[in-house]
């Protein structure tokens, strides 16, 4: 009889620890005022009238708020952030990097320019390993939203990366990172953002990549008056 007790009390313990594992996979649901106001109080996100539209399209589009939709927008595509030096892109899409859309990492378009030089006098193998390196999402700590360990990228600062040379030619790297997840369907893991206009864009990565870019992103540009953040 106190065996059968002890087994009854121990298949309770499990059934129970279980329950507890399962409920901690659970993504975290909530209303996008609320994520907007863990945002600000969590970041000190400092909101007024030069980024208050902004801030809340990054807020419902990280919601998975199908109000992001309004005005051509998709929830289905990657994030393209522009505007002034200072303005404050780079620090809101840290503060969004844990959310309940999806994890990503925040990297400088200049660093990975600095990794592909490495691999410059190695093997092939190794310079695909690092274009399908940010064209898959990769794996990291769990996220405080949605649970899960996978996460894409942001290419912050698009613009002042150098080119790589290769047997002597100009290689653009972004060029290629860009096709790749242009065709590989990787468009709603990789946000940029970036101080260049949009003929900028044009000028240094090419009239199709810049027709890429409109199918790959949804556009939110900075109003142009808007105060340096930075100090």
């Amino acid at each position: 009889m106190a065996k059968a007790k002890q087994a009854k009390n121990q298949k309770a313990v499990t059934v129970n620890y279980w329950a507890k594992i399962e409920e901690s996979r659970k993504p975290i649901e909530l209303s996008t005022v609320d994520f907007l106001h863990w945002i600000k109080t969590t970041y000190d996100v400092k909101i007024d009238e030069y980024n208050r539209k902004e801030v809340a399209l990054l807020a419902q589009y990280f919601n998975n708020d199908a109000d992001f939709e309004k005005d051509g927008r998709k929830l289905n595509k990657g994030l393209l952030l522009m505007g002034n030096i200072g303005c404050g892109k780079t620090f809101l899409m840290k503060c969004f990097s844990n959310s309940p859309k999806q994890n990503y990492s925040v990297v400088r378009a200049n660093e990975i320019t600095e990794q592909f030089k490495v691999f410059q006098s190695l093997r092939k193998d190794d310079e695909q390993d690092l274009f399908l390196k940010f064209n898959r999402t990769t794996r990291s700590k769990t996220g405080i939203f949605n649970r899960q360990d996978a996460y894409g990228w942001c290419f912050d600062d698009l613009g002042t990366e150098g080119q790589v040379i290769s047997f002597g030619q100009n290689y653009n790297v972004f060029q290629e990172i860009f096709e790749r997840a242009y065709h590989e369907g990787f468009m709603p893991n990789i946000h940029v953002t970036t101080n260049l206009t949009g003929d900028e864009i044009e000028q240094k990565y090419g009239k199709r990549i810049r027709s890429r870019m409109r199918e790959m992103f949804n556009v939110i540009d900075f109003n142009e008056n808007s105060p340096d953040r930075r100090g």
